[in-house]
């Protein structure tokens, strides 16, 4: 286990103990059964749990429960400590640390691009992955972002203020900056922009007169950055399933490289329709059928398939998609008796938008960040009209 990881791991135990000791259990037996979406989230442990009872590969197996326990673990912790967090500082603090690690991420990139080595006068070190694997994986960073993001749309559509008018407003253009321009306007950043525009057109649609600011400068933004982008992002998106995932200087294949992986995982779902492998089998015969379909890509690199919804699929079957569908479900549902709960809806549809393209829960950051978001947005959001900031 690497340093970051130590940290990582140490970090969870210390919080998860503070808030059990600590924690005000009043609160938590009041408050715990309203929380409709975290009862999602417990649902999937209660799946990966009972894969093991099918899945050959044991190992791996728990390896997955283990990374999924972190669904049922965090909420609840969550849910102790907020009468001390409060919801203001809860708002403060999903806003500044994604902040904080953009910050971190640029000034990394800006030692590198000054200093000396391979990167020195380098503006490829600006490049996402150069710029952010080093902290957390781009399709992690990108959830982390979009949820500081969420937050600062929530209030600045409501005339609120976080912090101060002014602060806010850099903050939310730094975001906006850093997620679309650093990381190349990632196909999750495209979903959440799109959630954001529509909802707003929806949410102010009695005062349309008041926001006429706003529907010209954003345009006229959006507009810039399209001219802005490298020729090569529109590349990504040309459909030649010949590539095989290998990209190349001509073309970035890497959606024409999804559906070759796609039509391999299809195949492998096909053989354990309604339960699927199990947790521990699913990609260890999905790359199985790699080698007996000769995808020369899939044998090297060892993809997994790059949509969490088919992994999902060939670990758990259908029973695992139903169980995976309850988050929506239950967030839309939480969000009809709770208009507070909005930011909390957009966050959850803008990570299932990104799930077609990549499995973003099989990696411990991915379920941390969606624990994490989901856990304090639900607690947000159930007190929008009880409590005041």
């Amino acid at each position: 286990m690497g340093l970051k990881e130590s940290i990582n791991s140490m970090t969870n135990i210390l919080f998860v103990l503070s808030a059990l000791i600590w924690g005000d259990w009043q609160f938590f037996r009041a408050h715990i059964r309203r929380l409709w979406p975290l009862w999602a989230l417990g649902a999937w442990l209660v799946l990966y749990s009972l894969g093991l009872i099918y899945s050959s590969d044991t190992a791996d197996a728990g390896r997955r429960l283990m990374i999924k326990s972190m669904l049922l673990i965090w909420p609840p912790s969550l849910v102790l400590v907020f009468p001390y967090i409060k919801r203001l500082h809860t708002k403060q603090i999903l806003v500044s640390a994604p902040v904080l690690f953009a910050l971190l991420c640029v000034l990394r990139a800006l030692m590198r691009f000054f200093g000396g080595g391979d990167f020195s006068g380098d503006t490829a070190v600006f490049m996402y992955y150069r710029l952010s694997a080093w902290l957390m994986h781009p399709n992690y960073l990108m959830m982390f972002m979009g949820a500081g993001i969420v937050v600062l749309w929530w209030e600045r559509l409501r005339r609120r203020t976080l912090f101060t008018q002014y602060t806010d407003a850099v903050l939310w253009w730094f975001l906006l900056l850093f997620t679309g321009g650093l990381l190349q306007a990632r196909t999750g950043f495209i979903i959440l922009m799109m959630l954001l525009v529509l909802v707003s057109m929806w949410y102010v649609r009695k005062q349309w007169r008041s926001y006429w600011k706003s529907a010209i400068v954003y345009p006229l933004v959006v507009g810039m950055s399209i001219f802005l982008l490298p020729p090569e992002f529109g590349k990504r998106y040309f459909i030649d399933t010949s590539t095989e995932f290998i990209p190349d200087k001509e073309n970035d294949t890497s959606f024409s490289g999804r559906l070759v992986i796609w039509s391999h995982c299809l195949s492998c779902w096909e053989e354990a329709f309604w339960i699927g492998h199990g947790p521990g089998d699913g990609v260890w015969r999905l790359h199985q059928i790699y080698e007996e379909e000769g995808f020369a890509s899939g044998i090297k690199d060892k993809y997994n398939c790059h949509n969490q919804y088919l992994e999902t699929a060939i670990a758990t079957g259908v029973l695992g998609l139903l169980v995976v569908a309850l988050l929506p479900a239950l967030t839309l549902a939480f969000w009809r008796r709770n208009p507070g709960v909005l930011p909390l809806l957009i966050f959850v549809l803008f990570v299932y938008g990104s799930m077609f393209f990549e499995s973003v829960l099989e990696r411990h950051k991915g379920v941390m960040v969606l624990a994490v978001v989901v856990g304090a947005l639900s607690l947000m959001g159930l007190h929008t009209s009880s409590e005041h900031d």
